[in-house]
């Protein structure tokens, strides 16, 4: 863990996620897809919000595999409304039950416990999000769409 917060742009934080996660773009054939409405700025802990990208990434990555999604996309969206810094992360992966949706964030809930999952992942995010970030986590399904919600308020200070 960091000592110190530090004020980065998602855009960085983004780039440095990606290229952490390229090979699996590459080799499952993910299509990313980006569309900054506001460039954002956040004040936290860079390290900890690139593991919480990365867990999402990672998730979307599973559920592509396991769906056998012919043409994965992740669509990564920032906007900023008042003092709200908002960062979508939606993929086509399948979808998301809603009764497992109501325990995503719940430590050691795992879907994946048969190929080694802990049930870690999500409520890791969530304590990165809302505890390090001051911020809030939503995770929705719709159809074959699963969508991460992040709200980060003023600076996160």
């Amino acid at each position: 863990p960091q000592k110190y917060k530090n004020i980065f742009t998602f855009k960085k934080i983004l780039d440095d996620t990606l290229n952490i996660f390229s090979s699996s773009i590459e080799s499952n054939k993910i299509k990313i897809e980006t569309d900054f409405i506001d460039e954002i700025t956040l004040f936290g802990y860079k390290k900890e919000f690139i593991q919480a990208l990365l867990i999402f990434l990672n998730n979307s990555k599973d559920a592509f595999k396991s769906n056998k999604i012919k043409e994965p996309i992740i669509q990564i969206t920032t906007e900023q409304i008042d003092d709200r810094k908002i960062i979508k992360i939606r993929d086509n992966g399948g979808g998301i039950a809603q009764d497992v949706l109501a325990k995503a964030f719940e430590p050691y809930f795992s879907t994946k416990k048969h190929l080694g999952g802990t049930g870690l992942g999500l409520y890791m995010a969530k304590i990165i999000i809302e505890d390090s970030m001051d911020g809030r986590l939503n995770i929705t399904s719709e159809y074959e769409f699963t969508e991460v919600l992040i709200i980060l308020l003023g600076e996160n200070k």
